[in-house]
């Protein structure tokens, strides 16, 4: 009898939390990320150089975000869905490309006070793919599908608008035996800018 009675107490308390109206906002955005392990320096003929990190790439995203979701006034609890697109290269050459191809999927929980919003979460990366041609042929490679983490802070502004720092970690690891590429740090840091509709 003791713990019917308090698991309704529970479910009383809870009931001016939740009972209300979540608010669903998709959601479309870019980051910028650096970071992570050395995996290619490429040489010029004219001497120069560029690199590719496993963490680098520009990401174009889209999502929804859950608003409300359990709300506190004037702190509330968000979750944010997200899959995208990252894309990384080095500087262009007349006889040869690389291109450094991964589709992140993110569920991050954010904790949001006014226009402030801290959160964490997985992410997941899949269809990971270095491409080369060219004299860069050789340094083709797929990895493996990888977990990982992201924490991130960002600022809400003009009402639709957010910016915001990140960090994720996360390592590849070779989807077949390369003695070139072994197990590696992917992780980075990064600067996000979004837009939630309605």
């Amino acid at each position: 009898m003791k713990t019917r009675n308090l698991g309704l107490g529970l479910v009383l308390a809870l009931v001016p939390v939740m009972g209300h109206a979540v608010t669903v906002r998709p959601l479309l955005g870019i980051n910028a990320e650096f970071g992570g392990d050395r995996i290619l320096k490429v040489v010029y003929s004219d001497g120069s150089e560029s690199d590719l990190d496993a963490g680098q790439g520009f990401s174009l995203f889209g999502g929804a975000s859950l608003e409300d979701l359990i709300d506190f006034q004037p702190f509330s609890i968000d979750v944010q869905g997200t899959l995208g697109l990252k894309y990384a290269t080095v500087q262009q050459a007349s006889n040869g490309n690389i291109d450094f191809f991964r589709f992140p999927a993110e569920l991050l929980v954010f904790g949001h006070w006014r226009d402030l919003r801290v959160g964490a979460g997985p992410t997941y990366h899949f269809a990971n793919s270095l491409s080369g041609s060219g004299l860069l042929t050789g340094a083709s490679i797929d990895f493996k599908d990888a977990l990982g983490v992201v924490a991130q802070i960002d600022y809400t502004f003009a009402k639709q608008w957010n910016l915001g720092v990140r960090y994720t970690s996360i390592s590849y690891e070779p989807a077949t035996n390369n003695p070139g590429f072994q197990k590696t740090d992917a992780s980075s840091f990064g600067v996000e800018l979004g837009y939630f509709f309605l």
